[in-house]
């Protein structure tokens, strides 16, 4: 809320405390809003983000569902972040004098102007970064879909890798190299196991 609005509602009746509770209450709900509109785009773009997540040639699929903590840690995290940004604004507009502000409103001095300036350097300024954000996130996941696809000079359909960390093991370290030996024989006998 701008100076001039704030000024009219004190100077209707309403209560210094009232006007910031409703700047802190207006903030919760813009919190939640961005919150909903975040889980329904992630819900619908999901799919989309799996399948660039995963190799298409294996068989391994991410659940990216939303759980029920997610949604609820969500929507609670936009209205907690919403009321606490409010909370500035809020504060200032308890120790806006109503007469004054009323009084101002309606001429446009030179420090209105310098003020109205810097408002309009720094919403070009979130523009130019919002719009940076968003180009350099295009060209991430097109340059992720490119990497995906990229021919790698051998036949990935039939191909797993896999890692074991045997150090944390209660297998002292001098048995390990037989271990390895061991895992990699059992391996290679089972059927369709072309080389290990």
């Amino acid at each position: 809320a701008d100076k001039r609005t704030v000024a009219i509602h004190l100077s209707l009746g309403s209560g210094r405390y009232a006007v910031a509770r409703r700047l802190v209450a207006e903030g919760a709900v813009l919190g939640l809003l961005g919150s909903v509109l975040s889980i329904t785009a992630y819900t619908w773009l999901r799919t989309w983000f799996a399948n660039i997540a995963v190799l298409p040639t294996l068989a391994l699929r991410l659940e990216l569902a939303p759980t029920s903590s997610i949604v609820v840690t969500t929507l609670l995290g936009g209205v907690l972040a919403g009321a606490a940004l409010a909370i500035g604004p809020a504060l200032w507009a308890m120790r806006i004098d109503a007469n004054d502000a009323l009084r101002d409103a309606g001429s446009r001095n030179t420090g209105g102007q310098s003020i109205a300036g810097t408002r309009r350097f720094l919403v070009a300024v979130q523009v130019g970064v919002s719009l940076a954000l968003i180009v350099g996130a295009g060209l991430f996941t097109r340059s992720l879909s490119a990497l995906v696809n990229v021919d790698a000079g051998f036949d990935r359909s039939q191909l797993v890798a896999m890692d074991f960390d045997l150090e944390p093991s209660s297998v002292p370290r001098a048995e390990l190299p037989a271990l390895a030996r061991e895992a990699m024989a059992r391996v290679s006998a089972i059927p369709g196991i072309a080389a290990v």
